[in-house]
């Protein structure tokens, strides 16, 4: 009997070191933080790797000393809640606890804690799992579906969300109020129902594309039928949300109402129409001018404000007795500088400063001839 039972207490104690090398090996090497405190002071008795990591110290100087020792700043009257709910439950579970460390950061533990006996000493063994970033990502993700709420309600342009089949499955208030609908009653259409027939295709055919996985996106102009009948022009922009694999989930179209741009091009072009007729038929007019101006008798050549030559006819050619492309872009009297000081010059710059129309008779020495002079003031000099 004696040999069984020391058989039986080998084995009890062989299971028993199986059991603690075991949970040592899961402490020590367990990549959350994992303590061993008493309770209820909170002084470390046995912390592993992950533990110092997480705390940036070295686990000799962790141990022996409470967290405020160590510059961990808790909430307080969390902390005596947590502390009451240990004492008559034994044990929590995954609860939230923001330490602020000595290095200024602020970190999230989801801890679960449980009462046991050490050595006849009453501790608690925590283990825990910093969640900093994960709650970071779920705040900067809630933050991003708010947002995205917030323009969804009160932008100006329209929003839809539709099925692949191009069911709607939600709307703003913004293409509401663009199309008259309610939108139960647009929740109740395929974009389909509210495109005009004439631009159906051209929007299908890209749609097709779209969810083929041929384009990422695409852009058209088309118009929408108004509840109260007449169309409107919007620039729609359609893209598709998938899932992690990148299979398409549904789409999402944003209409902006052009309408206004629309009728605005229309009206360049009549404005543009009329322009070029305009410009037709001054040319026509001009042309005629020019055909009157080469076919009569009298030397005629105009000049601008700097007395450069603009124009000059055949006639006034042999009068000059210079070619066209020799004076055109020329000034008068760097030209014909024997002209200055005389009574031509004299009266072509009256008609210029008081915008007189002059007639007068001089010499030219020249042509050796008495020539009449019908000078007048235009808009771009004399003439």
């Amino acid at each position: 009997i004696s040999l069984s039972l020391a058989c039986e207490q080998y084995t009890m104690q062989s299971c028993l070191r199986q059991t603690q090398n075991a949970f040592a090996s899961l402490f020590h090497h367990s990549p959350d933080p994992m303590a061993v405190t008493t309770f209820p002071e909170g002084r470390h008795l046995l912390v592993n790797a992950s533990y110092a990591r997480w705390l940036g110290r070295p686990s000799a100087e962790i141990v022996g000393r409470r967290p405020a020792d160590l510059g961990l700043v808790h909430n307080r009257r969390q902390f005596a809640n947590l502390r009451r709910q240990i004492r008559d439950r034994g044990c929590i579970t995954n609860i939230e606890i923001d330490s602020h460390l000595a290095d200024g950061q602020t970190r999230t533990l989801l801890v679960s804690s449980e009462l046991t006996q050490l050595n006849d000493q009453t501790c608690l063994l925590s283990v825990g799992k910093d969640i900093t970033e994960r709650k970071a990502i779920l705040a900067t993700l809630s933050a991003a579906e708010a947002r995205f709420r917030a323009i969804f309600e009160q932008i100006d342009v329209g929003i839809c969300q539709a099925e692949l089949s191009g069911q709607l499955f939600d709307v703003n208030p913004g293409i509401c109020r663009m199309l008259g609908f309610s939108r139960q009653e647009l929740l109740e259409k395929n974009f389909a129902d509210f495109t005009h027939p004439d631009d159906l295709a051209f929007d299908l055919q890209h749609y097709r594309r779209l969810i083929a996985g041929e384009i990422p996106s695409f852009t058209i102009e088309k118009r929408y039928g108004h509840r109260d009948g007449h169309f409107i022009w919007v620039a729609l922009t359609v893209c598709l949300v998938c899932d992690d694999e990148g299979q398409p989930l549904f789409s999402i179209g944003v209409s902006q109402d052009i309408s206004e741009r629309k009728r605005g091009e229309a009206e360049r072009r009549q404005q543009e129409a009329e322009r070029q007729a305009a410009e037709q038929a001054l040319q026509i007019s001009h042309q005629r001018i020019n055909n009157i101006l080469e076919s009569i008798t009298d030397a005629f050549f105009a000049l601008d404000q700097s007395w450069q030559f603009i124009y000059l006819n055949q006639r006034a050619e042999q009068f000059l007795r210079r070619s066209r492309h020799q004076v055109l872009g020329h000034n008068l009297w760097y030209e014909f500088p024997e002209l200055l000081g005389t009574p031509v010059s004299r009266q072509l710059r009256q008609a210029i400063v008081e915008r007189v129309s002059l007639t007068f008779e001089d010499y030219m020495a020249h042509s050796d001839s008495w020539c009449e002079f019908h000078v007048y003031p235009t808009q771009e000099g004399l003439a």
